[in-house]
């Protein structure tokens, strides 16, 4: 996965599945239709500065979370460990993330010796 739409398209599909919606509810949700939410999940566009600023809004996420590369899921618990790590980053300060990033490194450097 490599370009902005491919993971845009992977990252709009997970969330929808995530609230458990059709493309139909999904596109009634972000008051589109449901062209728009087949074209966006197929890769064929991004949407518009500002409708992205509106589905934001609307789904209450943050522009990054459609922008995330995803998460290679080894395994269930791994993956929803690194969900919970990166909404606690998200509610702190730079200097504390690198801090949190030095001690990480270390870590990851001990490890591989």
């Amino acid at each position: 996965m490599s370009s902005v739409r491919e993971i845009f398209a992977y990252n709009i599909r997970r969330i929808r599945n995530e609230r458990d919606l059709t493309q139909e509810e999904f596109a009634e949700l972000l008051d589109t239709t449901l062209k728009t939410i087949s074209d966006l999940e197929n890769r064929k566009y991004l949407p518009k500065p500002v409708n992205l600023d509106k589905m934001c809004e609307k789904l209450n996420i943050a522009v990054g979370d459609f922008f995330q590369l995803p998460i290679e899921e080894v395994d269930d618990v791994k993956s929803e460990k690194i969900k919970q790590i990166n909404k606690t980053l998200l509610s702190i300060n730079v200097e504390h993330i690198d801090m949190i990033q030095q001690i990480i490194e270390t870590i990851v450097q001990e490890l591989y010796k």
